[in-house]
């Protein structure tokens, strides 16, 4: 019989550091002792909480967040949309870009909501804008011009560059204003 595949995982080497210069030999070991064992290192530090140290930490994992999120979008869109945004973005402003292909990738990546007159409210990234449907198949030149807009600033141009903040300030409801959440 050949060797068995169902070996235990190695458990990580954990180690507490404090900055103190013991932490920093104790840390030295765990790195040798979880490459000899090729086992994980966990190195622990604890910060108090209100230090400019949290702070930094938490605004980094939004970063992340935000950046995970943008990622997923772009790699969730199906072959059509990634069409669609290519035909936008490549095509002379109002050249035979489909209503119908447009407003399945607008559903696909923002929130579309009809209004009573018949026109869209159309919410991507930080932008909202008011549309209305084109009357034939394709979409306007003016309405290019603004879907190239609003796909940029959302993170969907094919440059790949990353997407705007959103900076505006909201009513939560409860009579406070304050940055999106």
């Amino acid at each position: 019989m050949g060797a068995s595949t169902n070996q235990k995982p190695t458990a990580p080497v954990v180690v507490g550091i404090d900055g103190s210069a013991s932490a920093l030999r104790a840390a030295e070991w765990a790195v040798d002792e979880a490459i000899s064992r090729d086992a994980a290192l966990r190195l622990i530090h604890v910060i108090e909480p209100g230090s400019e140290a949290v702070r930094l930490e938490t605004e980094y994992a939004e970063i992340q967040h935000h950046h995970r999120e943008d990622r997923s979008m772009t790699s969730n869109l199906s072959s059509h949309h990634r069409v669609t945004i290519d035909s936008i973005f490549t095509h002379p402003a109002g050249a035979n870009v489909e209503w119908h292909r447009v407003l399945s990738l607008l559903e696909s990546v923002g929130t579309v909501t009809e209004q009573h007159n018949g026109k869209l409210t159309v919410t991507l990234g930080p932008e909202t804008e008011v549309f209305e449907p084109p009357r034939g198949k394709d979409v306007s030149q003016q309405l290019m011009v603004d879907l190239r807009r609003m796909l940029t600033h959302a993170g969907f141009a094919p440059s790949g560059d990353a997407p705007l903040a959103d900076t505006r300030k909201r009513d939560h409801g409860d009579g406070q204003w304050g940055a999106p959440d």
